[in-house]
């Protein structure tokens, strides 16, 4: 994984005269364990031969699990803790609507086992990962521009290792008013098509070919299996694997 660096004289980083552009070069932003590419070439080379096996791993979990805990609980101030939507959104949809692109977010119920989800995956592992260059020790003592992303700001961290898995699927279920708001989403997002998606706990699943997806399933394949209440994701032979968590140390 690369990243856009500059060459830039130390007497404008300390004078803060920096020019309109500056030339870029790519450089490693993070270098993940050797093991990884065969590690990775096995898992699809198994799959591919029986895609139909049962899951080796198999996770049940509902928003009742994280009932009660706190940024806190996690290591972070919840006052420095930035989230593009509320904590509890697990599904939004990207439909037209009034001729315009949209996009709609579902939070998780106040019932506890709402919404229930179980996640399968053929293969997993956990790689280390090495920052490159830019991570020196002292980084943080580097000034800032002032249009910096506020990504570069506190809290900030390096990640120190990926757990990454294969052949990932999912099936979540819904009731009640929860279940009847996806379902409305669902069907704008279908009725639109191109431009459409729907998105369940960040894994896309695009509404035509020229719309982003995270998976290999077409809508219309996967939209013929939909039943209000039930989403359900088969896993997909995909070029690369599923990264479903992210270990990181403090800068």
């Amino acid at each position: 994984m690369n990243m856009s660096c500059s060459l830039v004289p130390a007497l404008i980083i300390a004078n803060n005269t920096w020019p309109d552009k500056l030339a870029t070069v790519l450089e490693p932003l993070y270098t993940i364990n050797s093991s990884y590419t065969s590690t990775v070439d096995g898992w699809i080379s198994s799959f591919s031969k029986d895609p139909t096996a049962p899951p080796q791993v198999s996770i049940d979990f509902n928003v009742g699990n994280a009932a009660g805990e706190t940024w806190s609980d996690l290591g972070h101030n919840d006052l420095d803790v930035n989230v593009s939507a509320s904590r509890g959104c697990f599904f939004s949809a990207t439909f037209k609507e009034n001729n315009k692109i949209t996009t709609s977010y579902v939070n998780a119920s106040s019932n506890a086992n709402d919404p229930q989800a179980t996640i399968t995956m053929q293969s997993f592992g956990t790689f280390p990962v090495t920052a490159g260059q830019w991570a020196l020790n002292n980084l943080r003592s580097f000034p800032l521009l002032t249009n910096a992303p506020k990504d570069l700001k506190d809290p900030t961290y390096k990640v120190s290792q990926v757990c990454m898995a294969y052949g990932v699927g999912f099936t979540i279920k819904l009731s009640g008013e929860t279940a009847n708001q996806v379902d409305s989403y669902i069907q704008k997002v279908n009725k639109t098509g191109a431009g459409g998606s729907i998105s369940i706990f960040g894994y896309e699943i695009g509404a035509s070919v020229t719309s982003t997806s995270d998976s290999t399933q077409t809508w219309d394949d996967w939209y013929k299996t939909y039943k209000s209440g039930t989403i359900t994701v088969k896993p997909s032979n995909n070029a690369v694997p599923t990264m479903i968590g992210a270990l990181g140390v403090s800068v």
